[in-house]
């Protein structure tokens, strides 16, 4: 939301940052509700946008330590009185699926990992398998599990391999899995 203040001087005596100041405030009892207020800027440099109007980034090359470190330095931003309404644009909060295979185990059983994956782009991926042509349009046919076996881990456990032998193998049976976060798009 923009807000556009009447000129300072004779129709307005606060400054933006006094108002932004008082309506903080004011606005901070709302409860269920974060607010990022700060004045416009004519110059930006950088090359994002924000919710404040100074920015820090926080890289690294493990993720795992980066996603440890970000909320404590946040959480300790966020006691110094110099700063105010510190905030990330981090969305980690995504959930995923994450499948280890056990390929030695796999191997005994005659699986390749290709067929391990076929089988999960097949059941969870958008395979194009073939496409209808009528007389004016054309159709492409993809094959997915029904929507209903996409809402839960839980159909992970109905998914087979067929081994080179020919036989069905259940993916629990050469596998684990479990939960865990990503980032969102």
């Amino acid at each position: 939301m923009f807000i556009t203040l009447k000129p300072l001087g004779k129709e307005r005596k606060l400054t933006s940052d006094q108002i932004i100041a008082e309506l903080r405030r004011k606005l901070a009892v709302v409860p269920g509700a974060t607010l990022y207020m700060q004045s416009a800027q004519d110059l930006t440099i950088g090359g994002r946008q924000s919710q404040a109007q100074y920015q820090y980034t926080l890289q690294g090359e493990d993720l795992a330590e980066l996603n440890s470190w970000s909320p404590r330095l946040l959480q300790k931003m966020r006691t110094l009185p110099e700063l105010r309404d510190a905030n990330s644009d981090q969305q980690d909060k995504g959930l995923q699926e994450s499948i280890v295979i056990d390929r030695d185990t796999a191997s005994r059983l005659g699986i390749a990992p290709q067929d391990i994956d076929n089988v999960l782009y097949d059941a969870f991926g958008q395979r194009f398998v073939s496409t209808i042509y009528e007389a004016i349009n054309q159709y492409h046919v993809v094959m997915e599990v029904a929507p209903q076996f996409q809402q839960s881990p839980d159909t992970l456990k109905s998914v087979f391999v067929r081994s080179s032998t020919g036989a069905m193998v259940p993916l629990s049976a050469f596998s684990h899995y479990g939960p865990s976060n990503t980032s969102l798009p």
